[in-house]
This record gives structure tokens, C-alpha cells and sequence, in this order.
């Protein structure tokens, strides 16, 4: 049986109804298979085009964006390096949308698993030495912890990970962000084709649910967005009652915000919203991607950004014993550390970099954890790696093809063209793969278990 002889009655009348004569095209295109692309952060680019292994080519109106053919892209080395993120092409659409630049302070309010979180820290320069801040919150834990890995992996460092409610999250942060990305929850209907199981838990009542939920996200999220800042709200859903008459219900309740248009390049593979010229639909059947809504909003500029966050920052001092065992690995291991805003964190005191405030609960990952200090020594953690590997004395330098690169991956030592001694970062194409401790010809693997390729 096909997809769509399985789409529910009311679906397809709505769809009929919205579309017209284009209903045709949209249902054809159900019987070709689920898009995907890569995402492949800003500066990145040209590396990765010249090292990939597999047939990439890039998509001209999604910026940093390539459809690959690759059976299991999660097993590439690259991906492992952090080079890429595979994602929906109609997914990276949304930020594509919006007005990035570096430096902005920027929150996703429903982050996991990770992919728009990934565009906003590239877009705005969350790496070390990058003076982008992005908060990115999911409220399970479970999908909290995807998040951090895929945050992790990419190697960016300016970021809060945390899973709270919004009106947690509107009360730490009151008129603060520069832009808030509302990825909301929804009845799924853009998942149909690439996720089965999405058709079985469709109703026609889960429109309905679902813009409740949404007009209250939509609502905490707009206390937090700064005067002159944006409001990003989209979904994977084709319902205009979860679309467009959330975003117009939300400006009749809101008029400090105003819709604003998005890149030209979007508007050419998307349809204006309806009733809401300014927001764009994405349709499989106008190009490849399983399909998105998404509007851009703006608050006035009148008024002052906050001048302080209203909770207790919880970052801690190093003790006298962590602040020595943490000086003696980093003046061994790193080319230069003393820009470095260390703190403890959390009941396991965490070495942290984080040069920003941080809530007292309901935190993830702040900053770049360094690791934990055991018996006077600094232990470090598989972040520390990813993060600064630029900084690093010693860098172990594989090359696509290279066999030592599988065999680090998989958790093996691996030989050293070289003597050395002390901890290492192991790069590939210049990203960083992970953490190695040098000695006696060799890198010992510090790769963690749960990340390693199985033969």
C-alpha cells in the first residue's frame, strides 16, 4: 500500500481545498522518496567540498546547504569531525530566513535534535574566539541530551543547553535575545512521508491542541526577544489553523511586532502563507523537502534591553586545587588559555569555559565543559577537544583515506609519526575528531565508547 492510500480522509480534503488544481503535484509527489541534505557550517565550506568522499552538490537557495548521495552519512569520518549535519532541505529553510549576523545573542525555545540550533551557532559565531551566544532549550530530557551531542560534535562553544518550560525561560531572560526561533511542536503533517508513523497519530482534532500549545510558546517566547529583535516562529505542519492563525492571533495580541519579508531566494521555492503573504510555505511538490511553514516577525525598537539577568548566575569559583590542576594541563596542552573564563559547575563541579551567566537549574551543558578534577589532575572531557583544537600544542594530522583515521574512530590506539608526550587533539582535514594522551610512539584513544564505529 502507498503512502497515500494510507493519508487520512480529512487530510487530503484539506489539502485538496488549500492547493486546488496543485493538489495533484502535491500528492504525486508522495510516491518519490523523503528528501535529506547536509548542512555544512559557515567557513566550512570549501574544506568539506574538497575532501568529501561521496557526491555532494550544493543547493543555491539554502546557504551552506548540499544534497548528498551517501547511504549512512552518520558513519562518514567527516560527520564524526563535525563537518556537516544532515537535515530535511525544507527544515533549513527557516533559518535561512532569518537576519543572522556574528555577535547576536540568540535562543531555540524546542532545539532537539539539534539541526536549526546547529545554523543559528554557525550563523552567529558560536566557536572559541566567536562572540556569538545562543541558548538552546529542549524540555525533554532524553532529546536534551541528543541536543548536546550534536552541539558537541559540531564543536561550537558560546552555548547554554538547557530543558525548561517557556515561561521559565521568558523569566530568565526577559527582553534579551536578538532572535528567538519557535520550531514548535505540531500535528506532524510534513513527516508523513518520511516518518510512517506520523499518519497512524494524525487526527483531525490534533490541529486544535496544537495551536493552543503553540500560542502559549509563541507568546513566552516574545518576552525574551530584545527591542529591534526577532521572533522566528515555524513548524513541520501544512494546517493553517497551527500556521498562519497562530502567527495572526498573535499579532492582534502583540503589537509591538510586525511580520517582515524573507530573502528573495526562499520566496522563489515557497508559496505565500495564507492570509499572511509574509510568511512562506514549503511544498515537496515545489522543491525537494518534506515541507515547512515559517514567519519572520519583528518587535519595535522602542525601549532598553535588559541590563542585568534576574537569577543567581551559577557558576562557581575554582578551588585552590582545581585552579592548579586546571593551570598545570592547560599550560601543557594548550598555545594559550589565559583569555579563558573558567568556573565550576553543577553537584560534579564541571570545568567549565563559560563567559556568560548561568540559571541555577534545568542546565544542560554550559559553555565548554574542560572536564572534572580527580585526585589533582584535570580529567578532560570530549568537548574540550572539539571545542578549541585550534589552541592545541599537539594535533595529530589524519588525512581522508588515511587508516589510522578508521581505526581512532573505532577506539583503537594509533601510531605517531612522531615523538610526543602529553594530551593531543586528533584532526581530520583540520576539523577535530577527538582527544588522544601521546606517549612512547603512540596516541592512547580517548574517543568515547558511546561514539565509536563498530566494524
Amino acid at each position: 500500500m502507498g503512502i497515500n492510500d494510507r493519508l487520512p480522509a480529512a487530510f487530503r480534503e484539506r489539502m485538496e481545498e488549500l492547493l486546488g488544481a496543485d493538489g495533484l503535484r502535491f500528492f504525486a509527489s508522495y510516491a518519490s522518496e523523503a528528501e535529506r541534505a547536509l548542512f555544512v557550517p559557515a567557513g566550512r565550506c570549501s574544506a568539506f567540498e574538497r575532501v568529501c568522499p561521496f557526491p555532494v552538490e550544493r543547493i543555491p537557495y539554502l546557504p551552506g546547504a548540499y544534497r548528498f548521495d551517501c547511504p549512512s552519512p552518520g558513519n562518514q569520518p567527516l560527520h564524526h569531525a563535525g563537518a556537516f549535519y544532515v537535515q530535511d532541505p525544507s527544515a533549513m529553510a527557516t533559518v535561512s530566513a532569518a537576519p543572522l549576523r556574528l555577535g547576536m545573542k540568540c535562543l531555540d525555545l524546542c532545539a532537539a535534535p539539534g539541526g536549526k540550533s546547529v545554523q543559528l551557532a554557525s550563523g552567529i559565531g558560536c566557536y572559541d574566539g566567536g562572540t556569538g551566544f545562543l541558548v538552546s532549550n529542549e524540555i525533554q530530557p532524553a532529546r536534551c541530551k541528543v541536543l548536546c551531542g550534536n552541539l558537541e560534535r559540531m564543536g561550537f562553544a558560546n552555548l547554554l543547553v538547557t530543558n525548561a518550560d517557556a515561561k521559565r525561560i521568558s523569566a530568565w531572560y526577559p527582553s534579551y535575545f536578538d532572535l528567538v526561533l519557535v520550531d514548535a511542536p505540531c500535528s506532524g503533517e510534513g513527516m508523513f512521508r518520511k516518518d510512517p508513523a506520523a499518519i497512524a497519530e494524525w487526527s483531525p482534532s490534533a490541529s486544535g491542541y496544537c495551536a493552543k500549545r503553540q500560542a502559549m510558546l509563541l507568546a513566552e517566547a516574545a518576552k525574551t526577544v530584545a527591542p529591534g529583535g526577532y521572533l522566528l516562529y515555524s513548524t513541520c505542519t501544512f494546517a493553517p489553523a497551527e500556521n498562519e492563525q497562530v502567527v495572526l492571533a498573535f499579532l492582534d495580541a502583540h503589537p509591538s511586532f510586525a511580520p517582515c519579508d524573507v530573502p528573495e531566494a526562499l520566496c522563489g521555492v515557497t508559496v505565500s502563507g495564507v492570509g499572511l503573504p509574509s510568511a512562506r510555505r514549503w511544498y515537496p511538490h515545489i522543491a525537494p523537502g518534506e515541507g515547512q511553514f515559517f514567519a519572520l516577525l519583528r518587535r519595535t525598537p522602542d525601549g532598553e534591553p535588559v541590563a542585568s539577568l534576574p537569577f543567581p548566575d551559577a557558576r562557581l569559583p575554582l578551588t585552590a586545587e582545581e585552579a592548579y590542576a586546571v593551570q598545570e594541563f592547560l599550560a601543557d596542552t594548550l598555545l594559550s588559555y589565559a583569555d579563558l573564563s573558567l568556573c565550576a559547575f553543577g553537584r560534579a563541579r564541571r570545568i567549565a569555559v563559560c563567559p556568560f551567566p548561568v540559571p541555577p537549574e534545568n542546565v544542560f551543558a554550559a559553555g565548554v565543559t574542560l572536564g572534572t578534577v580527580e585526585k589533582g589532575r584535570l580529567v578532560p572531557h570530549h568537548q574540550f577537544f572539539k571545542a578549541f583544537s585550534e589552541r592545541f600544542l599537539r594535533k595529530i594530522l589524519l588525512s581522508p583515506g588515511d587508516p589510522r583515521v578508521a581505526a581512532y574512530l573505532s577506539g583503537a590506539e594509533i601510531p605517531l609519526d612522531g615523538p610526543a608526550s602529553g594530551w593531543g587533539v586528533v584532526t581530520l582535514a583540520g576539523l577535530p575528531l577527538g582527544g588522544a594522551k601521546l606517549s612512547n610512539g603512540v596516541a592512547k584513544n580517548h574517543y568515547p565508547k558511546g561514539l565509536r564505529l563498530h566494524a
